[in-house]
């Protein structure tokens, strides 16, 4: 048994032909570049079973196409539905039509379908031939039964059977060419004769629907489709629509405006906006086993430091698994590289709203960027730091304009991602702005820290976050310290064995006084760490300099006291001893501590009666404190004296 002191060392659409539609796959494991999307699948395919509209609304690059993709290709295996496709290039004759000349197509393409369609014709023609039944018409006398068609002459004699209902007419009133979109009575009869025909539902999916060239009239035709639903075989139709960014003065898209009307007027149809990817352990798994075989710079990288930089973005694969990015990447450095522009991409808007700021709105949005997202009770803490003179008059204005997120709790970019966004404009394009204001957060958050206690952690939290900005702006030294400041209190120690971290220190409370509580509580972070790597020398220097700090709390000093007496000699121990039990306003802890090293050290010295008596007294305080542990080790300690004086 012996004695001993104590101290305290405690995250591109694919193009297809319109028979095309297996997704784009890795070019070494031949697995679908598709992740994270069984979720949105389940309910497209849900809503494919009912009559309706949905609209698959995205921002670029979220994977809405091969969503669509992989739904068709699930519908056409299981055979209980008839699907046409197309997305828009811009300059179609009709969107409409186009999607379903190709439900035609896929319909006719199948032999056993052709054969029974051809047979039902032969039948039934007479009760079949609606007013678009001409073309149609024309197109079943001119297949074959017996003829093996291949795909492309199918393709092709379809498209040939409906030019007469998309062809182009001479426009003399504007000098161009009208092209004429497939109407409401043609699009309906089209679809009932396919599903007469066929005996099965029919499902139609208009991609890239805002680039449609006829969104007018389609649109019409949609609105009387859900109006007019009983005329109407068992049908539905999907829409995708790049979701608009919002951009200084600019209304919403036409087409996502259409969707929305269309919404409104009826609930047969559902907008649904495609989230993050939703991917459980074993699709993860799946999507990192994929990557790693087509692209190089993954290797010896581990999934923990990938997943960060895909943070649930698709267009992320998308920019790894291009042609020209997939073999030139090198490393991690590369890959990060291409994530950012990715993600960058995604949200483009902020080059057109930031530059169009007001000054005060555009120094409130910098201070923003430079904060981590805030909750509820951060926004609270900060408010005032944050707003400085402006009212939240100011916030709803950016909200309104489309800048800010409506849905949080507290004003905010939104998503992570889109809030590293917005740090990265200000910090590429305003950076004299994000220094200036950056300085003034981190000293203003400095100087609210008073403990390491609940109503200071959203200063702690938010200090320690603006560490990496204040790195990448290169602020001056004092300021760095003290965002290194909040690192230590959150539970970061790595910079505080840094060289200069205490005179960096030192200078911050020199320069500003009300510092004083955070650098005391980091430089006795910084010994206790460099205690732990049995640098006694540097810790000891660092309890010296807090100990020396003007305006250091109490509490801290004496703390410091205790713990370099623990790794000094026995006299210089005793000394420190003597200055936490003779330090006024000293918390009762560290007197009982103090007593309780005292007493050791005496007795080390031979003084086995006066450390008994310090021993005593801090057993007693122990016991009055509640602290069973360390009365335990003092009573040992008493029994340790007792048994050397037997």
């Amino acid at each position: 048994m012996t004695a001993t002191a104590i101290s305290d060392t405690k995250e591109p659409f694919i193009t297809i032909t319109p028979r095309d539609t297996e997704m784009t796959k890795t070019e070494t494991t031949g697995e679908p570049l598709l992740f994270g999307r069984e979720p949105d699948l389940t309910f497209l395919l849900q809503r494919s079973e009912t009559r309706g509209i949905t609209v698959l609304a995205a921002r670029p690059k979220m994977g809405k196409t091969r969503t669509l993709l992989e739904m068709i290709r699930r519908l056409r295996a299981q055979k209980h539905s008839l699907v046409g496709y197309h997305e828009s290039k811009g300059a179609e004759s009709s969107h409409l039509l186009y999607a379903v000349s190709d439900l035609y197509t896929q319909w006719l393409g199948d032999s056993s379908f052709r054969e029974q369609a051809l047979s039902q014709w032969d039948r039934h023609k007479k009760s079949l031939i609606p007013k678009v039944g001409q073309a149609v018409g024309g197109l079943f006398e001119a297949l074959n039964p017996i003829q093996k068609w291949l795909p492309d002459q199918l393709a092709g004699l379809v498209r040939s059977s409906f030019e007469g209902l998309a062809a182009a007419q001479a426009d003399l009133q504007k000098g161009g060419l009208s092209l004429p979109a497939l109407d409401y009575e043609q699009a309906r009869d089209l679809t009932q004769l396919v599903a007469k025909v066929s005996g099965k539902s029919v499902v139609l999916v208009l991609d890239a629907w805002e680039k449609s060239q006829t969104l007018r009239v389609e649109h019409h035709t949609l609105e009387a489709f859900v109006n007019h639903a009983e005329d109407w075989p068992e049908s539905h139709l999907f829409l995708s629509i790049r979701q608009p960014e919002v951009g200084h003065d600019e209304k919403e898209d036409k087409a996502f405006q259409r969707a929305r009307d269309l919404a409104k007027g009826s609930a047969e149809v559902v907008i649904h906006r495609l989230p993050e990817m939703c991917l459980d352990e074993e699709e993860s798994r799946r999507m990192m086993r994929s990557l790693r075989a087509s692209i190089p710079a993954l290797k010896g990288l581990a999934d923990e430091s990938i997943f960060p930089l895909i943070a649930g973005f698709p267009g992320v694969l998308s920019h790894w698994l291009s042609p020209s990015n997939r073999r030139a990447m090198q490393g991690y450095a590369d890959l990060e590289k291409q994530a950012t522009d990715a993600q960058d991409y995604r949200y483009r808007e902020f080059e057109t709203l930031f530059p169009h700021l007001s000054g005060s709105e555009r120094g409130f949005c910098a201070r923003l960027a430079f904060l981590p997202r805030l909750d509820e009770i951060a926004w609270q803490s900060l408010q005032n730091l944050i707003l400085g003179t402006e009212s939240e008059s100011l916030i709803d204005d950016l909200i309104g304009r489309g800048l800010l997120d409506p849905d949080g709790h507290a004003p905010g970019y939104g998503h992570d991602t889109r809030h590293a966004a917005a740090a990265r404009w200000f910090m590429q394009n305003q950076r004299a702005l994000m220094k200036r204001e950056g300085k003034k957060l981190i000293w203003s958050l400095a100087k609210r820290i008073d403990g390491v206690s609940e109503p200071y952690f959203p200063a702690i939290r938010a200090l320690a976050y603006c560490s990496v900005y204040a790195i990448a702006l290169q602020l001056d030294r004092t300021t760095r310290v003290l965002a290194d400041c909040g690192l230590s209190l959150f539970g970061d120690h790595r910079q505080n064995i840094r060289s200069g971290f205490a005179s960096d220190c030192r200078a911050a409370v020199m320069q500003d006084s009300a510092t004083a509580p955070l650098i005391a509580k980091a430089l006795y972070n910084c010994g206790a760490t460099k205690r732990r790597l049995n640098d006694t020398i540097g810790a000891i220097a660092d309890y010296d300099t807090l100990i020396a700090l003007p305006g250091a709390p109490t509490e801290e000093i004496a703390k410091a006291l205790n713990n370099r007496g623990v790794i000094s000699s026995l006299d210089d121990a005793i000394s420190d001893y003597d200055a936490v039990i003779a330090l006024p306003g000293a918390p009762p802890e560290e007197i009982a501590k103090a007593l309780n090293n005292r007493g050791v050290s005496k007795g080390a010295l031979g003084d086995a009666a006066g450390g008994l008596v310090d021993l005593e007294k801090a057993l007693e305080l122990f016991t009055i404190l509640g602290l069973a542990e360390d009365r335990e080790r003092a009573e040992r300690a008493i029994a340790h004296f007792k048994n050397k004086a037997d």
